[in-house]
């Protein structure tokens, strides 16, 4: 077995800036797109043949849109030309997030507000291939009616009927997306994102199973290359179908220290922890 090697993009510089880049958009009020987060990947593995996703180490951040509308504002071309590729990113995770109303309901529902649409998508992800970035597609799952819970916690327990329900939905969802993906050539899509809760071993990525139905079925629709976006400290070393994706992918928000002022030494030395764990992946 070929294993998939980590190249850790910890780009502290670029987490400065693009905090500073939010201050700028707060004063530009149409610019509501957030750059939210750097993307954690891995160079793939040599034997790849099907992806159409470039070697190599990558420089991104997300772009995410809680609201329909906001991906089709004039100034998504300014975010992403000057705030994003401006400071030397070359790929972008473009983020849509769907929602179920509760940690125990089966049912994904798109069709809201909150949700951006496909034509939407279409244009953001249009704009960033033509500023020359990579994409990457990164649906996520949220509950809108529970506050004491995340999407880390659905769960079903042992009833059976239920999770098939959820699993069945969830397909349906994330296949509509991995259509989208591969018809505007995106360079890399996310089957899923932080979907087990690491403190109370529950949540749907504990269905390995499952999971490489999943992962099949978005095969056959999507020929780019695939990851999973694991929450940080618990999750990535839990997952047990990395074998089936192209990419291990985490959400790399781990603790690093509770000095108000560290020195980028102390700061690189606190990564010894969390990359020997990324390591042993």
């Amino acid at each position: 077995m070929i294993r998939k090697r980590f190249s850790l993009a910890a780009l502290i510089l670029s987490l400065f800036l693009i905090s500073g880049g939010l201050s700028a958009w707060a004063q530009r009020p149409s610019a509501i797109v957030e750059a939210e987060q750097l993307n954690t990947t891995v160079v793939p593995y040599s034997s790849l043949s099907t992806t159409t996703s470039p070697t190599g180490f990558q420089k991104g951040a997300s772009l995410t849109a809680w609201h329909s509308g906001v991906y089709s504002m004039d100034d998504t071309a300014w975010v992403i030309d000057e705030q994003i590729r401006g400071i030397g990113a070359n790929w972008i995770a473009v983020v849509v997030q769907c929602y179920q109303e509760t940690a125990t309901s089966t049912q994904i529902n798109c069709d809201t507000d909150m949700v951006p649409t496909d034509a939407e998508l279409t244009h953001v992800i249009q704009v960033a291939h033509a500023n020359g970035l990579h994409v990457m597609l990164k649906p996520h799952i949220a509950l809108s009616n529970d506050p004491g819970h995340w999407r880390g916690q659905i769960d079903f327990g042992d009833d059976e009927a239920q999770w098939a329900a959820w699993f069945s939905s969830y397909t349906d969802f994330i296949l509509h997306y991995a259509q989208l993906a591969q018809s505007l050539q995106v360079e890399q899509f996310c089957v899923g994102t932080e979907l087990y809760d690491s403190w109370q071993g529950i949540g749907p990525a504990r269905r390995t199973s499952d999971w490489r139905n999943v992962i099949a079925q978005v095969r056959q629709t999507y020929s780019g290359a695939l990851t999973y976006a694991a929450n940080h400290s618990g999750e990535e070393t839990f997952v047990q179908f990395w074998d089936d994706l192209d990419y291990i992918g985490v959400d790399a928000y781990y603790y690093l220290t509770d000095l108000q002022h560290p020195s980028v030494s102390d700061l690189i030395a606190a990564w010894d922890g969390p990359f020997y764990t990324l390591q042993q992946l």
